[in-house]
């Protein structure tokens, strides 16, 4: 590395659940024998871990161990509620001090999955899915736990016209309607986009799809600059401190070897002896995760190269599956890897 070049270490984030009652049973009896003594019914207490990983450092502590990013989480309606963007945000920056001020000589980036939770944008700002075609009815707006009613209101920021000047969602003053905000035909209709006949979206879930780009008005409100372009609450959080944030593509666990370092976990927690008390539950998690060692990260790691080095070559994921079980004892996967997978009768591409 050259003089004056600063290393960029990235940092897993993810998320996992224990229950006191998830052991591993297995043994042989005689068929004599009684059965194994039944699991205590009814929902487990559970606690949730949230942590970050990289394959320098192992997990995300303090140079003498006595800070941590992790998170230990009492998740439940009637416990510590659900874990949110808030609580993410708030993870985020206790994981940038601590990371600015015990190993100040590098750059990082932190890397979540593609959950909403991860996705919340600013209430400010545009959003495709809100805006309605007619007069607000009147009904009121619930929170997250869908029985408060919110009712403070947050005005929305302005988009742009191409010229650069201002376009505001409300009616200005000048106007009958002053205050009240405009629906999305006046919006697109300033923008001199004809949506004659247009409904306000195809269906209940918003899954119109390229290339499509005017089959209704939400559809193409989402794909303006004002509308695409707009930073999620964590990419602006994380940026404020000189950091970056990236997303996972959906349902791509396998990029994430975070995951791996939860199933050694488990494991190892599941070999504890069993206890219905809340305070074995947190100690025998914290010990759980200790016995993932930096060596063993270093191998989750490996494992997700290769997965990436697959993805390269445009195999499938079942494929790519192969070849990583295949060629396990590899940092990567072999050039040659797509005549070797044909004579196997295993190629798949992606097309």
């Amino acid at each position: 590395m050259n003089a004056g070049t600063r290393r960029v270490i990235m940092w897993y984030h993810d998320k996992s659940t224990f229950y006191v009652h998830d052991r591993w049973i297995v043994y042989w009896q005689k068929t004599s024998r009684k059965g194994p003594k039944p699991k205590p019914k009814g929902k487990d207490v559970l606690l949730m871990v949230a942590d970050f990983v990289s394959a320098d450092y192992g997990w995300l502590t303090s140079l003498d161990s006595a800070k941590s990013a992790r998170v230990l989480f009492k998740a439940g309606k009637n416990r510590e509620g659900y874990f949110t963007n808030e609580n993410i945000l708030e993870q985020a920056k206790k994981a940038m001090n601590i990371l600015q001020c015990h190993y100040p000589n590098e750059d990082y980036i932190f890397i979540y999955n593609n959950a909403s939770t991860h996705l919340k944008r600013s209430p400010i700002f545009f959003s495709a899915k809100v805006p309605i075609t007619n007069r607000a009815t009147g009904k009121p707006v619930y929170g997250l736990d869908g029985q408060t009613a919110l009712t403070k209101k947050i005005p929305m920021a302005g988009a742009k016209f191409a010229d650069g000047s201002l376009q505001s969602p409300y009616f200005l003053f000048s106007h009958k309607r002053a205050g009240v905000f405009k629906s999305m035909k006046n919006i697109l209709q300033e923008h001199r986009i004809n949506v004659t006949g247009l409904r306000a979206q195809c269906d209940m879930d918003f899954k119109c799809e390229p290339p499509t780009l005017n089959c209704c008005c939400h559809w193409i409100l989402f794909n303006q600059p004002d509308f695409a372009k707009v930073k999620f609450c964590l990419e602006t959080h994380c940026e404020k401190q000189g950091f970056r944030a990236l997303f996972f593509p959906k349902f791509h666990c396998e990029l994430n070897p975070i995951e791996q370092c939860w199933r050694h976990s488990k494991h190892e927690y599941r070999m504890y002896p069993e206890s219905s008390l809340k305070a074995d539950l947190e100690c025998n998690v914290v010990k759980a995760l200790r016995t993932v060692s930096v060596i063993s990260i270093c191998r989750f790691f490996t494992c997700m190269w290769r997965f990436i080095d697959g993805y390269r070559y445009g195999l499938t994921g079942k494929v790519v599956a192969y070849a990583e079980k295949k060629y396990c004892g590899h940092r990567a996967l072999p050039r040659l890897i797509l005549k070797e997978l044909e004579l196997e009768g295993q190629l798949e591409v992606v097309a």
